[in-house]
């Protein structure tokens, strides 16, 4: 009955949308040029290369030429996002040397797909059309050949087909948001937290919104000089109240939030701070309170409504990238989005105090004196989320001081309660592995640890302090001096810094794919690390390699360069349920439900018998943790070493202005019986941690301690 009076009430308020749309065509031509290797990656041993004779339109023509191993090139152009484009086609003049050869062409999105094959001996246009949707996600262009001729292509053409919104035509506040804001009283700070909530809640929860009508980052630069004005909590809500209603009427649909009890679902957001307006202003709250039930099938706007079990997206998100240092209403609003878009898509928010967070942030926002301040407010806030996926990268940073562009020839690590020297990359240098580090160019260790706590957000104490001696690797001058600790004494090392170019290429010497992932260390004991030249192929050769071995020791401390869930085909006697995801409802943000379980291995009577060691510490993060996740529920997998980063879920990035890239964890990740992992980590059965003295003899003691394991009855 309440609803039924709401929907007259919201019938009685009806302001008609103003649907206003335009269609904007975004070409995309590909010239083949002396550059055109700018313009597609390519897949495959064909000879790829321009022709000024064999050319139609352009200048030059792409001849694809194979080579007689009858093996498939792919070329890709570069995926092109899709959020409100409704149509992508793809144009393109094409031929073929011989009767037996021919083209693939290729459009495709994630949900849909076309295709054309080529084998006209003359020049023929091909055109390929796909209907888009907020399904879509991205569009790709490919040109596949298995042929052992030629085939030329010539005057490709992606256009797409996008309509703007009128959220899209608003540009009034362009140029700066007007937003004056004086010393803040309580009121209006407490008005500002409320604003806030609100404000994100008609983001993700209005259909005038979400389908794009409003501007809505422009519409809190509306809102707010009355805001700032109001003299009371009442006169704050009744303004709030008649905003709201301007939006507009919506369909309800049959009222049914998703139910916290309901053992599908994970967990609901936390709508408390609605209580207080339902004792003050009660018209306003039914009015909030009804949109849960709204119509939000033709969301198209801030989120992408394709999530699933695969990362969120928000599309549109304005960067505002112009303005380095925002002014004052964009500060608020980079808090008010970051603040929204973490409290209805992040999975793990209930591990955080996220409800007190807004209001202790509003006054250091607005009153935020330098790009500086601002920057760092937002990795602060960053912190907050205790997900070490959230840290700041200095690739993003406006700030020039912290693009730090020199990296020490040295790899740190933190090993009991020290930052010592972990690998050195120069052996000219005056530095040894196990010195410890006490201060860099001046600035002590400990202060180091100190100052970095509000600028990386870890998931626990072990992630940041395998964070820190990450940053603290880049330093900004080329020349450098370390104070370290050797046998007891102190010594200060001069070192000139790398560039990156320099220092990544001795990276890719050390873990590149000219790097053998797996060995015998001795005749019955195999050894693999999915770093190197490993691929997902890999597991097949490696397995069989092994499989008359006593024990497979999985080394899993560094990232993996593949997802290899088809390991467990090899390691499980049949298939099995070990983990599972959370992700949010698309209808319902802010709801994550539980998505079914993952499965993996297969019937196989034939699995590896032998013992499986799986070496992790700290360093085992994010897929490397989920392949361990199910690796230890192999039969007879013991894991040796010490607990995992507990950082879990694909990463969810979006922009803040000034141009600011922020990322989280978007999805969230459990064991198949919904126990935890992320800020905990895996564990291992056997504990097993490194000692300076081992660092400095060069001794790899958790992969020695799994050698004595491995050989023991």
């Amino acid at each position: 009955m309440r609803y039924k009076h709401i929907t007259i009430l919201l019938m009685l308020i009806y302001t008609t949308f103003s649907y206003a749309q335009q269609r904007v065509i975004k070409n995309i031509p590909v010239t083949f040029n002396q550059n055109w290797k700018k313009n597609w990656t390519v897949q495959g041993n064909h000879s790829c290369s321009l022709d000024s004779i064999h050319h139609h339109l352009e200048k030059y023509a792409l001849c694809i030429k194979g080579n007689g191993n009858e093996q498939m090139t792919v070329l890709s152009m570069p995926p092109q996002a899709v959020s409100t484009e409704k149509r992508a086609i793809l144009s393109l003049y094409a031929k073929v040397e011989t009767s037996k050869d021919s083209l693939i062409i290729v459009l495709s999105s994630m949900d849909k797909n076309e295709m054309k094959l080529v084998k006209n001996l003359d020049w023929q246009r091909f055109q390929l059309e796909l209907p888009l949707s907020s399904n879509s996600q991205m569009v790709i262009s490919q040109i596949a050949s298995m042929s052992n001729g030629s085939c030329w292509v010539d005057s490709v053409n992606l256009k797409m087909e996008k309509i703007v919104y009128p959220a899209d035509m608003d540009h009034t506040f362009d140029c700066g948001s007007n937003i004056k804001f004086g010393d803040i009283s309580t009121l209006q700070k407490h008005n500002l937290e409320l604003l806030g909530k609100v404000w994100g809640y008609l983001k993700y929860y209005h259909p005038a919104v979400t389908n794009g009508m409003f501007n809505w980052d422009y519409e809190l630069f509306r809102w707010l000089p009355e805001i700032l004005e109001a003299k009371s909590l009442v006169e704050f809500e009744d303004i709030i109240l008649q905003k709201v209603r301007n939006l507009g009427a919506f369909e309800l649909l049959k009222p049914s939030y998703p139910n916290p009890q309901d053992s599908a679902i994970h967990h609901i957001p936390d709508f408390s701070w609605m209580n207080e307006i339902q004792k003050t202003t009660p018209a306003l709250y039914l009015l909030l309170d009804s949109l849960k039930y709204a119509n939000r099938t033709n969301t198209i706007q801030y989120y992408n409504r394709v999530m699933g079990g695969s990362k969120n997206i928000f599309p549109n998100e304005k960067a505002y990238q112009d303005r380095i240092m925002p002014d004052a209403g964009f500060r608020l609003l980079s808090l008010f989005r970051y603040w929204n878009i973490v409290n209805y898509f992040y999975p793990y928010i209930h591990s955080t105090e996220w409800n007190k967070v807004l209001r202790e942030y509003i006054p250091a926002f607005i009153s935020a004196k330098d790009t500086e301040t601002y920057r760092k407010l937002i990795d602060q806030l960053g912190t907050e989320l205790k997900d070490s996926h959230a840290e700041f990268s200095r690739a993003d940073s406006l700030l020039p001081h912290e693009r730090n562009p020199f990296y020490l020839p040295c790899h740190f690590d933190y090993i009991e309660n020290h930052v010592i020297v972990s690998e050195v990359l120069d052996s000219t240098i005056n530095l040894k592995t196990g010195d410890i580090v006490m201060d860099i160019n001046g600035r002590k260790i400990k202060k180091c640890i100190k100052d970095f706590r509000n600028r990386i957000s870890s998931s626990n104490e072990r992630s940041y302090l395998v964070s820190l001696c990450l940053f603290l690797n880049q330093v900004q001058s080329k020349e450098n001096t370390l104070g370290i600790r050797r046998e007891g004494k102190k010594m200060t090392s001069c070192i000139k810094g790398m560039d990156e170019t320099t220092y990544w290429n001795i990276k890719r010497e050390l873990f590149g794919i000219n790097v053998a992932c797996n060995r015998f260390i001795q005749s019955d004991i195999g050894y693999f690390s999915p770093i190197g030249n490993f691929t997902n192929d890999s597991i097949s050769f490696i397995m069989k390699k092994f499989e008359h071995c006593k024990s497979v020791i999985i080394d899993m401390r560094n990232y993996p360069n593949s997802y290899m869930g088809n390991i467990a085909d090899y390691l499980f006697p049949e298939a099995k349920a070990c983990t599972r995801t959370t992700s949010v409802i698309p209808e319902y943000p802010g709801v994550f439900r539980w998505d079914n379980s993952q499965i993996f291995g297969k019937e196989n009577p034939n699995y590896y018998k032998g013992k499986i060691i799986v070496l992790i510490n700290e360093k085992t993060v994010s897929m490397g943790e989920s392949i361990v996740a199910v690796l230890q529920q192999a039969p007879n997998c013991t894991l040796i070493g010490s607990p995992t980063s507990g950082t879990d879920g694909a990463i969810a990035p979006f922009y803040l202005p000034g141009g600011i890239h922020v990322k989280f964890t978007g999805v969230g990740f459990y064991y198949a019986d919904k126990r935890i992992i992320q800020n905990k980590g895996i564990q291992p059965d056997i504990t097993v941690k490194p000692t300076i003295k081992s660092i400095i003899q060069e001794r790899d003691e958790i992969l020695d301690f799994a050698i004595r394991y491995a050989n023991a009855q």
